[in-house]
């Protein structure tokens, strides 16, 4: 996994960092410098806001100052602008994750906050159990049915008409494997693990777009309600998938 930024056009070109690294490309007075920046070793958010906007702006200001809306708005533009500098960057999971937190703690409205935290977050949490149950079954059912299969076509080379047992431990493995079949086919483990994690990143991803407000309406409590409801009542109908016409949550 990588972190990509994109330069501005022209020069063009891309700034790829680790995963873990904030990366940076800067373009003043023509001349382009591309940075791959390790965050700070914190657990403050505020701290990691800071530098990052240090690291960006090339402004003055410490680790402890005051975050604002409009600060929040300059990381989430992926873009800052000042005379004839030009900076674009991509921020790791650490920083948008401050970001978030800033954004619940000081920027949310109390109504909101309670929802996030009792209907969306309870319902991702709920659905990524399923999904780690739901996985753990196809993958413990599927490797069960391989060692038995292959038991199978070990066996069978030692069948004759004087071996009984191994004909009858050969039909024992054949029931086994049929059963796993119908096991897997009836409770739908596979098809319910694909479901439940498409939930689950759906309400994911409608979180991160309404407290990051990347996208136009996205900052409306009323739409982003809707749009969690829609998802989740589409989800308990048992939906295997979300088709345009199923889920119009982006209209």
């Amino acid at each position: 996994m990588s972190n990509t930024c994109n330069c501005p056009n022209p020069p063009g070109g891309q700034v790829i960092c680790e995963s873990h690294q904030m990366a940076v490309c800067y373009i003043e007075g023509g001349r382009v410098m591309h940075q791959c920046l390790d965050p700070i070793e914190t657990k403050n958010s505020e701290s990691l806001v800071n530098w990052a906007l240090i690291e960006i702006t090339k402004q003055r200001r410490s680790l402890s100052s005051s975050i604002t809306y409009s600060d929040i708005q300059v990381l989430r533009n992926r873009r800052f602008e000042l005379f004839d500098m030009i900076v674009t960057f991509s921020l790791p999971p650490k920083i948008l994750t401050a970001i978030e937190n800033i954004v619940m703690n000081s920027f949310i409205p109390d109504d909101i906050k309670e929802y996030l935290r009792i209907r969306v977050d309870e319902r991702i949490n709920w659905y990524n159990k399923k999904v780690k149950e739901n996985k753990r079954r196809v993958i413990l059912l599927n490797i069960t049915q391989i060692v038995v299969a292959s038991l199978i076509l070990l066996l069978t080379g030692f069948i004759n008409y004087e071996t009984n047992k191994v004909r009858i431990i050969v039909g024992v493995l054949g029931l086994i494997s049929a059963t796993i079949t119908g096991v897997i086919m009836i409770n739908k483990f596979h098809e319910n693990w694909i479901r439940y994690k498409t939930v689950a990143e759906l309400l994911k991803l409608e979180k991160f777009h309404f407290l990051s407000k990347t996208e136009g309406d996205r900052d409306s409590p009323t739409l982003f309600v809707e749009r969690i409801e829609r998802i989740l009542d589409i989800a308990e109908k048992g939906k295997s998938y979300f088709s345009n016409s199923d889920v119009s949550i982006y209209s």
